[in-house]
C-alpha cells in the first residue's frame, strides 16, 4: 500500500512532526487538510524546516478550519527573534494562501459555503455552494502578527498577494470597518 502525501511529508521531516510517547512514535500534527493544499502544506513545511535552522521546532497541528489552513507550532527552547519572526511569516503566508487556493486542485480560488455551511476555497471548475460575498477593497485582507526586532509585535491589517506570495500594505480606509480574517499562527511554549 502506498503512503499518503501526508505520510511522505512526515517521513521527509520527522524532526518537525514525530514525538515519542511511551516509547512509541506518533505525529499529533499529521496534516488534516484537503488534497488541493498538498503543495501549499509541503512548501510551508520545507520553509519552516529551512528557517528553523536546526532549532527544536515542532508542529502541533496542521488542519483545515473554516476554509483556511491552521498551523500551530511550538519550541522547547528560546529561539532567536529573527528565526521566530521568519517562522511566523512563513506560517502567516501559508494560512493566507490557503484561503485563495482551491481545496480540490490547488488552483486559485475563493471561499464558498456549502448547503450545510462548510467553508472551502474552490476554483471556478470545482465551485459548489454559494460564493461568500466580498467587499471591494477587502479581498485577501488578513490580520497578521508582525514581530519587531525588539518588541513583542503588533497586529496589522495586511493584504495577501497570491502572485507574489507576500503580504503587501493593507492599510486602506475601505477595510477599516470590514470583517477581517485573523491569522491563527500560534507558537506554544
Amino acid at each position: 500500500m502506498d503512503n499518503t502525501w501526508q505520510e511522505r511529508l512526515i517521513d521527509l521531516h520527522p524532526h518537525l512532526f514525530i514525538r515519542i510517547c511511551g516509547g512509541l512514535p506518533f505525529s499529533p500534527a499529521y496534516p488534516i487538510c484537503p488534497d488541493g493544499w498538498q503543495e501549499l502544506v509541503a512548501t510551508v513545511v520545507e520553509r519552516v524546516s529551512e528557517v528553523a535552522n536546526d532549532h527544536p521546532v515542532q508542529f502541533r497541528e496542521l488542519s483545515e478550519k473554516c476554509g483556511r489552513l491552521r498551523i500551530y507550532w511550538k519550541t522547547e527552547s528560546i529561539l532567536p527573534k529573527r528565526i521566530e519572526r521568519s517562522i511566523e511569516d512563513v506560517i502567516a503566508r501559508a494560512e493566507a494562501r490557503s484561503a485563495v487556493t482551491c481545496a480540490t486542485c490547488g488552483a486559485e480560488g475563493r471561499l464558498f459555503a456549502s448547503s450545510v455551511g462548510r467553508l472551502l476555497p474552490l476554483c471556478s471548475e470545482h465551485a459548489q455552494g454559494t460564493p461568500l460575498p466580498t467587499h471591494a477593497g477587502s479581498e485577501n485582507v488578513h490580520l497578521v502578527r508582525v514581530l519587531a526586532a525588539d518588541k513583542i509585535g503588533t497586529i496589522e491589517c495586511r493584504r495577501y498577494d497570491r502572485r507574489l506570495d507576500a503580504f503587501v500594505d493593507g492599510r486602506n480606509p475601505i477595510v477599516e470597518n470590514l470583517p477581517i480574517t485573523k491569522s491563527n499562527s500560534v507558537r506554544e511554549n
